[in-house]
């Protein structure tokens, strides 16, 4: 999938929608309710996808607090990473937190990074949503319709799964 410009919304949808379609997407939900545009999620839509929940990563995870606090490690090439912050959930279908990460142990002298905010972009068309990682990774399918054991929008669990204290 080609990466899609940020500065021409229109472009963009036009490119999720035919990365959805060559993606295997063509056969999302259909009925009366369903779109037949994909569509921004809006934020209380946001908040119960993620609210209260652990997203698993590959190499890590991150606890999204119901009082928007955003707790998460991360462990790659054998350097762990903890990041402390806020997660809120935006207009236009944006998720965005922002952590100050630091590796541990800490070395002597070395305190947190300064905060880096970190968004995602969802939108749907019926019962499917499709995620990117601003501001231009490709757009792919968090949630099929019918959903995927594979899909992304599994590796969301309810509770706190991190082990990070606080």
């Amino acid at each position: 999938m080609s990466k899609i410009p940020s500065r021409r919304p229109w472009l963009s949808r036009l490119a999720l929608a035919v990365a959805m379609v060559c993606a295997g997407g063509g056969a999302l939900a259909s009925g009366p309710t369903a779109s037949t545009r994909w569509r921004p999620l809006d934020p209380s839509a946001l908040e119960a996808l993620y609210s209260g929940k652990t997203w698993r990563w590959k190499h890590g995870a991150a606890y999204f607090s119901p009082d928007g606090r955003f707790k998460a490690w991360s462990r790659e090439a054998g350097k762990m990473t903890v990041g402390r912050g806020a997660w809120d959930a935006r207009g236009g279908g944006l998720m965005c937190f922002t952590a100050t990460w630091q590796t541990m142990p800490a070395r002597a002298g070395q305190g947190p990074s300064p905060p880096v905010e970190t968004c995602f972009g969802h939108e749907a068309r019926g019962a499917a949503v499709a995620q990117m990682r601003l501001p231009k990774d490709p757009w792919y399918f968090f949630r099929h319709s019918p959903p995927r054991q594979s899909d992304e929008v599994f590796k969301l669990r309810t509770g706190d799964r991190t082990r990070l204290a606080g």
